[in-house]
C-alpha cells in the first residue's frame, strides 16, 4: 500500500507538520508520495524530494494554487487512482479536503 501526503509549505520550504505527517505515513508502511500544490512552489517540491522515506513528489505548480485563495485547490491534476492520503490538517490541506469542487 502507498500513502499520499499533502504538503503544507510556503513555496520554498516544507512546514514541520508535513515532516511529522511523513513520519506518521512511515509508521503505516509502504511507499510514501507527497503532493506539493502552490504557485511557484518548486523550492518546496525540491525540499520534499529530500525528505527521507519519500518515493515520489507530485508538483502542481499553478497560479490557481497560489496563497490565501479560499478553495483554490479545486480539481488537482493528479491521477484518479490515488492511494490513501493523510494531511497535516492545516489550512492548505483543509482547502483540499473540504472543497466541493475537489474531484479525485
Amino acid at each position: 500500500m502507498s500513502t499520499l501526503v499533502y504538503a503544507e509549505h510556503d513555496n520554498s520550504s516544507l512546514n514541520s507538520a508535513t515532516l511529522n505527517t511523513v513520519a506518521a505515513a512511515e509508521a503505516l508502511g509502504g511507499d510514501i508520495d507527497i503532493l506539493v500544490a502552490g504557485e511557484h512552489c518548486a523550492g518546496a517540491a525540491a525540499a520534499a524530494q529530500a525528505v527521507a522515506g519519500v518515493g515520489r513528489v507530485l508538483c502542481a505548480d499553478a497560479a490557481a494554487y497560489g496563497p490565501r485563495r479560499p478553495m483554490s485547490s479545486g480539481v488537482l491534476p493528479v491521477p484518479l487512482s490515488l492511494p490513501p492520503s493523510i494531511s497535516t490538517g492545516l489550512t492548505q490541506c483543509q482547502e483540499i479536503y473540504t472543497s466541493d469542487r475537489c474531484r479525485f
